[in-house]
């Protein structure tokens, strides 16, 4: 008799012969198992996004950009800056980007290498810093406040 591979959550029974990973069936069925811990994470995420989005005043990728450019250009309490810019930028990551790309914290710049951004070439103000990343110390690998404490 053989083995037949279930999901831990749910139960539901895999087609007979579904490697028990690597297999496209299970990752399809892992994003829509409505018992995998991952729904619970995804619901959390969406609720403190709502409530983060509540308190910047912004939820769309053009708001909350032009959210930031007005915060880093008003005076005001540099604590309170970084803390409304390091909200824009949760929002900004959890609103995700074109696909296969990152943006750059320094000049905000979506890229598909860091190198590429204009910070690194010079543009708008930019000069290339370290490793050819933006001199305002952004790193394309995530949202960083360009205000640091």
């Amino acid at each position: 008799m053989p083995n037949t591979l279930t999901c831990v959550y749910c139960g539901m029974a895999y087609p007979e012969g579904t490697p028990p990973h690597g297999s496209q069936v299970l990752t399809d069925h892992i994003k829509a198992c409505e018992k995998h811990p991952m729904r619970q994470a995804e619901a959390t995420i969406k609720k403190l996004r709502s409530a983060l989005a509540g308190l910047i005043g912004a939820s769309t990728r053009e708001e909350l950009e032009q959210m930031e450019a007005c915060v880093r250009l008003m005076p005001g309490v540099e604590a309170d800056k970084i803390a409304a810019l390091n909200g824009i930028h949760a929002l900004l990551e959890t609103a995700g980007g074109p696909a296969g790309m990152i943006r750059c914290a320094a000049c905000g710049e979506w890229t598909k290498e860091p190198s590429l951004c204009r910070g690194a070439q010079g543009i708008a103000g930019g000069a290339a810093g370290p490793g050819g990343l933006c001199a305002g110390g952004g790193e394309a690998a995530g949202l960083k406040p360009a205000l640091k404490r």
